[in-house]
């Protein structure tokens, strides 16, 4: 007869991310791939009791791939692909808690792994359990699992499962294509936020329940705050540098290339600030990468040799698509895409894989975006439906300020990394939204690690046709390099420029900037009143309000 040891419960040692979609929510729990592929995945519904969690009593009947043990209910589900683990939950299986454990079921040798707690001795007259293998062995299987569940709660303290809590009330759950039922849509909230450096030794905040908040967490624990709150923000929108795949310049960075993007992932999964935040069911997240997820100013090479040998665009975007968009197998044909979250139009741009290489000779001609790209945005501008309402476009690179060099010398494009280092691109989505006569339209964006507001006025000279525009760039969650940080003099904040254009031209933009420095997110709120659309812009810390970094725009 088949021995062997007993399963063993494992909350995810680097986090889980979920997402709602189809009616299912997806679950993705990362692990070390030290104890092997895991037999199934348990959504365990909790409650808190002091540093323990507890399991809830009580539940609907269980579904087909479920069990009860006594009164509790604990689901089984297969994961369907290597770490990160992915499985489908439906969603009318979730358990009915504000608080859900994903746990992790393996079978474990005893004293391997370096383990913390030692399983259960094992039971040597039992058959070897299968958790998706048929009756009877399938219902000592699900048995099994379940003690392994309560050996966990029992031996496990806050701390070492709180890499598999998911946290929020199922009936609040929240996904980006919800709309609201009624009526016109009259208010919206949502955080803004960029590059989250990763933390070393020296910064790195430990796993203990009340331990200090360590630097590279205080921003996402200050936004974690805020959630749960009344008025709180619904929606993050992180605009690239999620990971810092060239953390290190090279220095002590993996070699290997796989190794490069997954153990960036997994470091991140770790911070107790992303799980704060990541692994809430009443906060909807969508994410766009920009060049950290590829490395340090990804661009395409003008030389297509060089293009054909580039591996690390497709490594990145594959990294991308499966840790931030739970998305594996064939690349998608773009990551460019739009949504609405309560009624509101978001589209979210992809101003770094599109991009052109650019030399000396066509500085001046490259795009920033594939022309694809541009008019699917162009025509969403002008959607009918979104004429009145407000429209957030989240582009990495920031569009406005430009930066003084570009303005003082235009042929110093060539040394920028944003919207006007493409100045094809930028005169060209000015040019359009001012001819549009574009209302209520709302840049975001992130990168240069500095937080700031932009007001701009774009008018054809010879129509008279004008647009008003908004600009919002996030600064770092966590960008400890000064260095490496933008600061205020490094753009041209207040100015009037000129661009041409042979057929309808010349156009003046005229721009106002307000700068608030310092690590943080920005939170956004646009709501219908009475004189029409106004947003507040508010720029926070760790410690809260930035000092001078509230603001208000009326849109109209």
């Amino acid at each position: 007869m088949t021995r062997s040891l007993p399963f063993e419960a494992r909350a995810p040692a680097f986090g889980v991310r979920i997402g709602v979609e189809a009616g299912k929510i997806r679950v993705q729990a990362a692990d070390s791939g030290g104890r092997g592929f895991p037999h199934a995945a348990l959504l365990v519904p909790v409650h808190r009791a002091g540093n323990r969690l507890c399991m809830v009593e009580t539940g609907p009947a269980p579904g087909p791939d479920q069990m009860e043990q006594g009164e509790s209910l604990v689901g089984l589900y297969k994961p369907q692909s290597a770490s990160p683990y992915v499985f489908d939950v439906p969603l009318h299986e979730w358990p009915p808690a504000e608080q859900v454990l994903v746990l992790l079921l393996y079978v474990q040798a005893e004293g391997i792994g370096g383990l913390a707690r030692l399983p259960r001795r094992p039971d040597l007259s039992a058959p070897t359990p299968d958790v998706f293998d048929t009756l009877p062995h399938a219902l000592k299987a699900v048995t099994e699992a379940v003690r392994a569940a309560r050996d966990a709660l029992e031996a496990d303290t806050i701390d070492d499962l709180r890499g598999g809590l998911i946290v929020g009330d199922p009936k609040k759950l929240r996904r980006s294509y919800d709309r609201q039922t009624g009526g016109r849509p009259t208010h919206i909230r949502f955080a803004l936020a960029s590059c989250q450096y990763p933390s070393d030794f020296l910064d790195h905040m430990p796993d203990s329940e009340h331990a200090t908040r360590g630097p590279a967490d205080a921003s996402l624990l200050a936004l974690a705050d805020l959630l749960g709150e009344s008025g709180a923000p619904t929606l993050l929108l992180l605009a690239g540098d999620q990971v810092y795949i060239d953390a290190t310049a090279g220095l002590f960075d993996p070699k290997v290339t796989d190794d490069r993007f997954r153990m960036a992932y997994e470091r991140r999964g770790q911070s107790r600030g992303v799980m704060a935040v990541m692994q809430r069911l009443d906060l909807a997240v969508e994410t766009m990468l920009d060049d950290h997820e590829i490395r340090d100013n990804w661009a395409n090479d003008p030389d297509p040799k060089m293009r054909s040998e580039d591996t690390d665009i497709v490594s990145g975007k594959q990294a991308y698509l499966k840790y931030q968009r739970g998305k594996t197998g064939r690349l998608p044909a773009h990551l460019w895409r739009n949504f609405t979250h309560d009624g509101i139009p978001f589209f979210l741009s992809d101003t770094r894989t599109e991009r052109e290489g650019r030399t000396a000779s066509n500085w001046n001609k490259a795009r920033i975006m594939g022309p694809k790209q541009f008019d699917k945005l162009c025509k969403w501008l002008t959607r009918p439906e979104y004429a009145e309402l407000p429209k957030f476009v989240l582009t990495p690179s920031a569009i406005l300020p430009r930066r003084r060099e570009v303005a003082e010398d235009p042929s110093c494009a060539l040394h920028s990394d944003a919207w006007d280092g493409y100045p094809r691109s930028v005169h060209a989505l000015l040019k359009f939204v001012c001819d549009e006569e574009i209302t209520r339209i709302v840049f975001l964006s992130g990168d240069e690690h500095l937080s700031s507001l932009v007001t701009a006025r774009v008018t054809n000279c010879i129509t008279g046709k004008q647009c008003i525009l908004h600009s919002v760039h996030s600064s770092g969650l966590y960008a400890p390099y000064p260095f490496a940080n933008g600061v205020a003099d490094n753009f041209q904040a207040d100015e009037t420029f000129f661009f041409p254009d042979l057929a309808s031209g010349p156009y003046r933009c005229e721009v106002q900037t307000s700068f608030a420095p310092g690590d943080g997110f920005a939170l956004l709120t646009a709501a219908h009143h009475p004189s029409g659309w106004r947003l507040n812009v508010d720029f926070h810390n760790a410690c809260g309000l930035k000092v001078d970094g509230s603001f208000i725009r009326e849109l109209g």
